[in-house]
């Protein structure tokens, strides 16, 4: 990256909470004659805050304020290159983007846009991050997939590898990765780990900050990686893994390509294998974000009164209808192991047909109806499933590449 005007920029720690005329027309940064204004920058930021729960302070902008400017940057490049090979991103993909993030948050339609607006951030920030993502992603795949080759015989390690790793124990990770270009980066990247780590213990959600953060494959799954064994990852977090607990977060594990933060979801050792498939429903009594808690036990109650009177799952359709909730209804067959802590002991317990202990989450109170319940064996390895897992990993690297040369290549101006 050629940069015309270093600087050290401090703009933003006397900026007032609302932005004014002055702040708008401000440049923040020039990237190849595109711009980024001051106010862009001023919300990036309180975006990034509001996502890691961090109390929006001066401290807290000024040492948010380079990883703002630095992702700012990227997306113009990245949008820059996918408008280069005429990549649009159509509204409707832009609203199933929209829709993921208010689901994987147990949010209703338009709850994140009210959620923006009461922090201060505009939700045009949040559309053209995901503009860019997805026009990134778009670009990749479309330039980048068709010269990824998975041979059998990479197919076949992994398979032996698996094979040898059965009788260890498993565990289920989300992860954030984030990549070390250079030797130079590595004091920075590790800054931002210990950052992260620190904001993801104060509260923020690890699946919201793999999002903005991570540069891994899973970064658009909120870092979910699902069961993993020793063998199938670095060796640097196997060893970190063997001593977490369930609930628990490694600080950041430096690996050849980079730092990762680690999520235990769950572990589970040889003999429970055997895996316990559910068929579910649910009801959902939303909660306004700051209930309060006479009002959330207000809704717990309720939730219990809903579970008493279902004796069938075809009762969850009635009752969602009542209530209309939409977030209510049919979850499909799913592994216990890969469902939410709290929800485990409530499913495995539960008479058929019959609603559950209601379970208070964030953003609202679940009741959940087991429809079926039946247990199964190890299942053999899916080899189309480790052929895309290798490809997309393959395909991750390269777009780091290409994203490393747009920078070495582009013109940025940085502004005082």
């Amino acid at each position: 990256m050629r940069i015309l005007a270093a600087a050290a920029l401090c703009l933003l720690a006397a900026l007032p909470r609302e932005a004014g005329a002055q702040q708008v027309q401000s440049i923040a940064a020039v990237v190849n004659d595109e711009v980024v204004s001051a106010y862009d920058l001023e919300q990036r930021i309180r975006l990034l805050l509001t996502t890691a729960r961090i109390a929006d302070t001066p401290d807290a902008r000024r040492r948010m304020q380079g990883r703002a400017l630095r992702r700012l940057i990227d997306e113009k490049l990245q949008v820059q290159e996918a408008r280069r090979f005429d990549i649009a991103v159509a509204e409707a993909d832009l609203q199933r983007g929209i829709d993921l993030v208010e689901r994987q948050n147990n949010m209703q339609p338009g709850d994140l846009k009210r959620f923006l607006a009461t922090r201060g951030v505009g939700f045009d920030v949040f559309v053209n991050r995901l503009r860019a993502e997805i026009a990134w992603s778009t670009l990749v795949a479309r330039r980048l997939r068709p010269a990824v080759r998975v041979g059998e015989d990479e197919i076949d390690e992994v398979v032996e590898r698996m094979a040898a790793n059965q009788d260890q124990t498993a565990f289920l990770i989300s992860e954030i990765f984030l990549p070390v270009d250079s030797a130079a980066d590595t004091a920075r990247v590790e800054r931002s780990a210990l950052r992260i780590v620190a904001a993801i213990e104060a509260g923020a959600r690890f699946a919201e900050m793999a999002r903005q953060h991570s540069a891994g494959v899973t970064a658009f799954e909120g870092g979910d990686v699902g069961w993993v064994r020793r063998g199938q990852v670095a060796p640097q977090i196997a060893e970190a893994l063997a001593g977490l607990e369930p609930g628990a977060l490694t600080p950041p594990i430096r690996t050849d390509a980079g730092y990762f933060i680690v999520a235990l979801r769950d572990r589970r050792s040889p003999d429970e294998a055997a895996r316990t498939m559910v068929t579910l429903k649910q009801i959902v009594l939303p909660l306004a974000a700051g209930a309060s808690a006479a009002e959330i036990e207000g809704q717990r109650r309720r939730a219990e009164t809903i579970a008493a009177s279902i004796t069938r799952c075809g009762d969850v359709e009635e009752v969602a209808a009542q209530l209309d909730s939409p977030q209510s209804g049919d979850l499909g067959t799913l592994d216990v192991a890969d469902l939410p802590a709290e929800f485990r002991p409530i499913v495995r317990e539960t008479p058929i047909g019959r609603g559950g202990d209601p379970i208070v989450r964030e953003n609202g109170i679940h009741v959940v109806v087991v429809c079926d319940r039946r247990t199964e064996g190890l299942e053999p390895p899916d080899r189309a499933a480790i052929a895309r897992a290798l490809s997309n990993t393959r395909l991750a690297l390269m777009a780091r590449r290409y994203l490393r040369d747009l920078r070495r290549d582009a013109i940025v101006e940085i502004r005082r």
